[in-house]
C-alpha cells in the first residue's frame, strides 16, 4: 500500500475507534466502500484492534461486507477464548498466593480483565502481577507448582538489573510475569511502589480477593507502558485504546488534581502528556483541556506527537530488528546520552554477569567476565545492526521500514526520558 493511501486508511480506522457519538460515527462511515473496508479491517489487524472495531461496527449496524465480518468476528472470538484461558490460569495463580498470604496487583490486561465488561475485546499475551519484594520467592515456590520454568536470565529476586521475573509453562503456552517495580531501573523516573500499594483497590476476580492500582496510577502506568513501546518501536493502537477505556472506566470519578501531584512528584510529565496528546488527537479522547495543559511540559513540541504517529503508520519489520543501543548511539541526540548508554550496556550491574555465567556475584573473579560478555554480546548486535544498514542503502523496504522506525524511536526516547 502507498504511504499516501496507508494514512488515508489509518484516519479512517481512527473514525471508528474515536469516542465520538454513534450518529456522527455512523454518518461518516456509511459512506466507506467495500474496498474501503478491507484496507480498514487490515490496518485493524495491524494495529492489533480488530476485535474493537469488530465490535463497534457490529454495535451500530453498519453495512460491512460478510467475509470481513466473518473474519472480526473469527479474531473475537478467538481472543476471548485466548482471554478466557488466562483468566483460568489467573485465578488457580491467585489462590495459592492468597493461601500463603502473598498480596497481589493486577496489572495491565488483568486489570482490564476484572473491569471490563467484554474479555473478548483486547488482546492479552500474558500475565502481569504486582508483589512485594518480600514475597518474590514464596510466588515463584507457587509457580514452580504450577508447572511455569523461571527465564534462564531472571535476574536475582528483587535484585538491581532488574523489575520482574519471567516464567513459561510449555504445557500451558502462557508467559507469566512477576513484577516488584513497574519500570526497570535505568528509567529515570522515582516512582514509589510503597504508594502503589497504599493506594491499590481491593477487587475480587469471581469471588477471589486481590487488588489493582489505583485509577490514577493505572493512567500513569498505562502511559508509561506506551513510552517503554515507544522506546522498542513496536507501538500500535492497542496501546492508545487503552486510554480511552480507562476514560470511560474512571474519567468521570477522576481527581485530576491527586493525579497532576502524582505526575510531578514522579517527574513522568513528559511520557503522560505524550501518550494523553495521542488519545486527544488520534482518538478524540475526552481529556480537561485546562489540566492537560497544567502538566505540559516546557519543552515539548508538536514534532513528537507527529513522530508518534509516523511510528503508528511505519510498518514493523520481522526481517530487521536493529538493538536499541545501536539505535541510540547511531540517531540518539547528545554525546552525554550516548556515552553514558554505552557505558551502562558495557558495564552491567555484577548481577546480571552472575546470572549469565553462574559465578556469585561478590567474587573478585567476576570482572574477568565482563570482556567475555562484550566479546559475546557486542559483536552480534554490532553485526546485525550493519546488516540491516547495508540493506536500507540497497533499498530493501522492510530494512528502509526497520531504520526510520528506529530513527523515530530514539528521537523520542531522547525526550521522553530527559532529566
Amino acid at each position: 500500500m502507498r504511504e499516501k493511501d496507508r494514512e488515508e486508511t489509518f484516519d479512517k480506522l481512527l473514525i471508528c475507534l474515536s469516542d465520538i457519538s454513534e450518529e456522527e460515527k455512523r454518518d461518516k462511515l456509511s459512506r466507506f466502500s467495500p474496498s474501503e473496508w478491507q484496507d480498514i479491517w487490515e490496518e485493524a489487524e495491524r494495529q492489533e484492534v480488530l476485535p474493537i472495531l469488530y465490535h463497534i461496527v457490529k454495535r451500530i449496524n453498519l453495512p460491512i461486507p460478510q467475509d470481513l465480518l466473518a473474519e472480526g468476528e473469527r479474531a473475537f472470538l478467538q481472543n476471548a477464548l485466548r482471554n478466557s484461558l488466562l483468566l483460568m490460569e489467573l485465578k488457580e495463580i491467585l489462590k495459592r498466593l492468597n493461601a500463603k498470604g502473598v498480596s497481589v496487583i493486577l496489572l495491565k490486561g488483568m486489570h482490564w480483565a476484572v473491569v471490563s465488561e467484554n474479555i473478548g475485546l483486547r488482546a492479552m499475551s500474558d500475565i502481569d502481577l504486582l508483589v512485594l519484594p518480600s514475597d518474590l520467592e514464596k510466588a515463584e515456590k507457587e509457580l514452580l507448582a504450577l508447572s511455569y520454568e523461571p527465564h534462564p536470565l531472571n535476574p536475582l529476586l528483587g535484585g538491581k538489573p532488574g523489575h520482574h521475573l519471567t516464567y513459561s509453562s510449555k504445557e500451558k503456552g502462557f508467559f507469566l510475569n512477576i513484577h516488584w517495580l513497574l519500570l526497570a531501573s535505568h528509567y529515570p523516573f522515582p516512582i514509589e511502589t510503597d504508594e502503589l500499594w497504599e493506594r491499590a483497590k481491593k477487587v475480587e476476580l469471581e469471588g477471589i480477593p486481590c487488588l489493582t492500582l489505583s485509577p490514577a496510577d493505572f493512567l500513569v502506568h498505562l502511559c508509561l507502558h506506551i513510552g517503554a513501546h515507544i522506546r522498542t518501536g513496536y507501538f500500535t493502537l492497542r496501546w492508545s485504546n487503552d486510554i480511552l477505556w480507562w476514560l470511560k472506566e474512571y474519567g468521570e470519578k477522576t481527581n485530576w488534581k491527586n493525579l497532576s501531584e502524582i505526575v510531578k512528584k514522579w517527574k513522568v510529565s513528559r511520557p503522560v502528556y505524550l501518550a494523553l496528546r495521542l488519545a486527544v488527537e488520534l482518538l478524540k479522547a475526552k481529556i480537561p483541556p485546562d489540566w492537560l495543559a497544567s502538566i505540559k511540559p516546557e519543552d515539548f513540541s508538536e514534532e513528537y506527537l507527529q513522530l508518534a504517529r509516523n511510528l503508528l503508520l511505519s510498518e514493523i519489520s520481522g526481517n530487521h530488528n536493529p538493538h536499541p543501543l545501536a539505535i541510540r548511539i547511531a540517531y540518539g541526540k547528545g554525546w552525554r546520552n550516548k556515552f553514558t548508554s554505552v557505558i551502562r550496556r558495557l558495564f552491567p550491574p555484577k548481577e546480571l554477569i552472575s546470572i549469565h555465567y553462574k559465578i556469585p556475584h561478590y567474587s573478585p573473579l567476576i570482572y574477568l567476565f565482563y570482556p567475555v560478555y562484550w566479546f559475546q554480546k557486542i559483536p552480534k548486535r554490532t553485526v546485525d545492526f550493519i546488516r540491516c544498514l547495508l540493506s536500507f542503502y540497497l533499498g530493501d523496504k522492510d530494512a528502509k521500514e526497520a531504520i526510520n522506525r528506529a530513527k523515530i524511536s530514539a528521537e523520542l526516547e531522547d525526550w521522553l526520558t530527559k532529566q
